[in-house]
């Protein structure tokens, strides 16, 4: 988990500029949640974070969901703190590491998944090619680094969310049933 804390902020610092990204980036939720990693020579390239929470309150900074997503019914996933070195970047990596989180909720059992991401167009692009939406522009950090970071960004935050009723393959009934 070491080289994970230590390529948020190498990520986050290449990202945006005058971003004062820590060196080492540990959350209080890094205990609870899933992480996944890419290695490239033995190296972390590419990690990323599922927290699994009953109800939106407790997802991680889930005041950025406050009023622009209703209740939501439990458990939810929560798909965040997704990094990519710099040197890996535009390998499809990003997308590795949310369909592996996606099976991972889908298969606990996840009504919704819920993620906020400022990336830009061609992230949101690949989100909502796994089934997200937008929910719409998310609140303020109140607290940690992304706090000031979200000062320094050209795009605004957006709130997503793929929801199990709007993702899952519909089956139909045939009309040649008797």
């Amino acid at each position: 988990m070491e080289e994970t804390f230590r390529l948020r902020g190498l990520a986050w610092k290449s990202r945006v500029r005058d971003f004062a990204a820590p060196e080492r980036w540990e959350d209080p939720e890094d205990a609870d949640s899933l992480h996944w990693a890419i290695l490239h020579a033995g190296k972390v390239v590419a990690a990323a974070r599922l927290s699994l929470v009953q109800s939106l309150a407790e997802t991680p900074n889930a005041e950025v969901y406050t009023g622009v997503l209703p209740d939501l019914e439990g458990p939810i996933g929560s798909i965040n703190r997704l990094v990519v070195d710099p040197a890996h970047a535009g390998q499809g990596l990003s997308q590795c590491l949310d369909r592996v989180r996606l099976a991972h909720a889908d298969a606990a059992g996840a009504m919704h998944v819920v993620g906020r991401t400022s990336a830009g167009k061609s992230r949101l692009n690949a989100l909502y090619a796994l089934g997200f939406r937008t929910a719409g522009e998310a609140r303020a950090y109140t607290s940690g680094p992304l706090l000031q970071m979200e000062t320094l960004l050209e795009t605004p935050d957006l709130v997503l969310i793929r929801s199990i009723t709007e993702h899952r393959p519909r089956h139909h009934i045939s009309d040649n049933i008797s």
